[in-house]
């Protein structure tokens, strides 16, 4: 059977500028796409909205679009027919799909 090396072979042909851009384009490989939220963490999920909702909160959504963000503010909306929160910060109120949000924090 054949033993191949691997990338030591290839190593001292090599820049550390090549190394670097290696070492960049497998983190951003690292960084995919969340799995699907189960039933019950939704659950969990619209049970933390609801109640930052009624209770007027600070939360912190946790929303993943094209890299994992985080969302401060208050939620001065719940539509449901387009299935997005409206969550007010200091500048500007904006509409996050719920499909976005992974994770909730209340901010005590």
């Amino acid at each position: 059977m054949y033993k191949d090396r691997g990338t030591m072979k290839w190593t001292a042909m090599m820049l550390p500028e090549h190394v670097a851009q290696l070492r960049d384009w497998r983190q951003a490989n690292d960084i995919a796409a969340p799995q699907p939220l189960e039933p019950w963490q939704l659950d969990e999920l619209n049970d933390e909205i609801s109640a930052a909702y009624e209770s007027k909160k600070p939360i912190t959504l946790h929303v993943y679009e094209s890299g994992w963000t985080e969302i401060h503010g208050y939620i001065t909306a719940l539509n449901a027919t387009q299935k997005e929160v409206l969550i007010d910060d200091a500048l500007i109120t904006k509409a996050i799909p719920v499909r976005k949000i992974h994770h909730v924090t209340t901010d005590d």
